[in-house]
């Protein structure tokens, strides 16, 4: 053991104290001295093996939307979404109806998930552009806006004929139709899904294939999905196709809508653990997610439960999120989300991407193995479950948990087929009783205490609670201008102007008019309200929401790598951040840019992204120290409380005050200079180096 090492990052504790204590802990528990992993089939190391795919970066996770026309790009961008998935008209330049189509995506950045054969269609000229398809097809092979190809959507569920009439779903392989792979007219829809496949990465090697699967994936095992129809409900079917349609993509996903079609929530969470289980835990599972009534059916989706919904499959391993927000009744609306009446879920949708944003580096992390010792401890309720996800990053363990009823299944040994939640009185989960004990609903009934004990950690340590106190600002809103319900979008107020569309500042001033290639008024609550269907590019930044925290982050105190909070209802989620790493070569706690050491360059760098929000320009995920999605004094105030501690006694207190202040214009190299003083690093003990120790002091008074 490195006994040095361990000294000068946690200065907190006495060096022989931790020294001894993990010595101890290691012994005790025959734990190596470095984590071990689950398997991991996301992040950078993941997507890289596509020149043109998706970002594969540590700093990128996919937070989608289903199938929206582009122009609404900026109203996505703006609360933290970063990836479009389908174009209802297809991989077009632009379409006779609803205009430009991938201009728009190009002028906004927004990286496209789209059907590959409306982009490589060769034959013929494009009466929009005038141009041959073949040389729009060549463009787009290298065009860098499309990162994936899709497969038809919900092949696994009944498809119609030109008819209208349902035949069987599409087949997973050529294996189980009785003959050809063309399909008998009446009977099967086609050519099957890894065929399909095969013939996308012949096109197109350089970009990765999105599969999305339909509900019947989320279904009980002893049951079968009615939608899927009859043959693919047959006997030896069910969801034993499904091992091999996950063949078919490597990026696969599946709209379980919990709420929407009446199952249980964690119905969410048990689809993402078999999405990861047949494909041998080595392709990213995403999931679609739900935010509102789709069909006016009288259902209220909460904003705790669309929060619950969003973490079940990140916790459970999950690598990306698809938002779906049409709303089909009483009146159609494709952006739904940012209507008046789903403020609530519009936010909740916003507070969610930003935290995941904030959180991207971590989550592209390895899930941590061995970090917990034995399993979660409940008391209180036993008809509950709290489900974990551990992972490593910038020195501090990241512990994300949720009350879902279900077992701890992460590992290639588990089979999630089977499983069921422990909210359930029987394994369908749709009794009364069941939905009384919390299993569709969050409920105070589910709630339970849960203790955990984490591996490997000295005698005090630290969870703080991150997220539980964030609001939302400086949302897209509808407002009227002139007489007219606009919407607000990209930055600037549209509304209609002579016969097009004029643009304003958000302080009424006017700005360039624009003229754009197309306009629409549309009725919306009684009013009329106009869409900019494509704005030039360069005029139209992107709005942001932007995450503040209301009030102080909750604290708990960890002893001997035990803790213990409360869950309050079913699905109740909690996100851990500690201040410890038991790795022997564990990044320092505010060592954001990676030299080493703590110092002034660190706090330099946290200052400068102030008040910028994860998406924002200016956003530096390095100085998010707290991840919380928001660069502010939290941050800042953890590295002031190491570089201000300046007689290194492991607390920042009016000593270190005094000996600043005593010091103040002295100079390297005369008599009394005390480096350590000069917190800034230029040589001189003057005030913005007490200032940093005022700071660090964080309200305590001193003399």
């Amino acid at each position: 053991m490195d006994k040095e090492k361990y000294c000068v990052k946690f200065r907190g504790f006495r060096c022989v104290l931790i020294a001894a204590a993990l010595a101890a802990v290691f012994a005790a528990t025959g734990l190596a001295q470095f984590d071990t992993y689950l398997p991991w089939e996301g992040g950078a190391s993941y997507y890289e093996q596509w020149p043109l795919g998706l970002r594969h970066d540590q700093d990128f996770f996919p937070i989608g939307t289903w199938d929206q026309s582009p122009w609404n790009a900026p109203l996505f961008q703006g609360i933290g979404f970063n990836t479009w998935v389908a174009l209802y008209d297809g991989t077009v330049e632009i379409d006779p109806g609803d205009g430009p189509l991938l201009p728009l995506l190009r002028d906004y950045g927004v990286p496209l998930i789209g059907d590959q054969a409306s982009a490589l269609q060769n034959t013929g000229t494009d009466p929009m552009t005038g141009r041959s398809y073949a040389a729009e097809a060549a463009e787009h092979l290298t065009d860098p806006i499309i990162a994936a190809w899709m497969q038809e959507d919900e092949p696994d569920n009944a498809q119609t004929d030109a008819n209208g009439n349902y035949v069987d779903c599409v087949p997973p392989s050529p294996a189980y139709y009785n003959s050809t792979d063309t399909g008998a007219p009446g009977t099967v829809p086609g050519p099957s899904v890894l065929t399909l496949y095969n013939q996308f990465k012949a096109a197109d090697p350089s970009r990765p294939v999105y599969l999305g699967l339909g509900q019947g994936t989320g279904w009980d095992n002893d049951d079968c999905y009615y939608g899927r129809g009859s043959t693919c409900c047959s006997a030896g079917r069910g969801l034993s196709d499904y091992r091999v349609y996950a063949q078919g993509g490597d990026i696969l996903d599946a709209d379980v809508y919990p709420q929407n079609d009446g199952n249980p929530m964690w119905w969410t969470a048990r689809k993402t653990d078999r999405l990861r289980y047949w494909s041998n835990y080595k392709k990213p599972a995403w999931d679609d997610q739900e935010m509102n009534d789709f069909d006016d059916q009288g259902i209220t989706l909460t904003p705790a439960e669309i929060d619950a919904e969003f973490w079940e499959s990140i916790i459970h391993g999950g690598h990306g999120i698809v938002w779906f927000t049409h709303e089909f009744a009483p009146t159609f609306e494709e952006d739904s989300a940012f209507s008046p009446e789903h403020a609530g879920a519009e936010a909740q949708m916003a507070l969610d991407n930003i935290q995941v944003n904030a959180l991207a580096r971590v989550l592209n992390q390895p899930s941590v193995a061995n970090g917990m010792l034995g399993p979660v401890t409940l008391t209180g309720n036993q008809n509950a479950g709290v489900n974990y996800m551990l992972k490593r990053y910038g020195g501090y363990t990241f512990l994300f948990t949720q009350n879902d009823g279900l077992p701890q299944h992460q590992t290639q040994a588990a089979n999630p087929i089977t499983e069921t939640s422990a909210f359930c009185a029987t394994e369908g989960c749709e009794d009364a009783e069941s939905l009384a004990m919390g299993s569709q609903h969050m409920l105070p009934v589910g709630g339970v205490t849960a203790t955990f004990t984490l591996a490997g950690f000295p005698p005090q340590a630290t969870a703080t609670v991150i997220g539980e106190n964030l609001t939302v600002d400086n949302l897209p809103t509808v407002g009227t201008v002139n007489g007219y319900i606009t919407v607000c979008g990209g930055g600037f107020w549209y509304y209609a102007c002579g016969g097009g569309v004029a643009t304003t500042n958000r302080d009424g001033t006017f700005a360039t008019p624009v003229t754009p290639y197309y306009f629409a008024a549309t009725s919306k609550d009684l009013g009329i309200y106009t869409k900019q269907w494509l704005v030039p590019a360069g005029t139209a930044p992107t709005v942001y929401a932007q995450a503040s925290a209301t009030g102080a982050y909750r604290t708990i105190p960890i002893v001997n790598g035990v803790f213990t909070d409360n869950f309050a209802n079913s699905y109740t989620r909690h996100i851990y951040q500690i201040n410890f790493d038991p790795n022997r070569d564990a990044a320092l706690i505010g060592d954001v840019n990676g030299d080493g050491v703590v110092n002034y360059a660190d706090y330099a760098i946290v200052q400068a992204a102030q008040g910028t929000t994860a998406g924002m320009p200016g956003y530096d995920p390095r100085a998010d120290v707290i991840r919380d999605g928001t660069v502010n004094q939290a941050d800042l105030l953890v590295i002031a409380q190491k570089i201000a501690d300046v007689n290194h006694d492991g607390v920042v207190n009016c000593t270190d005050y005094d000996i600043v202040k005593n010091l103040l214009g002295r100079v390297a190299g005369q008599p009394g200079w005390y480096p350590p003083a000069a917190i800034d690093g230029n040589f001189v003990i003057d005030a913005q180096d007490l200032a940093i120790v005022t700071f660090a002091l964080n309200g305590q008074k001193c003399n």
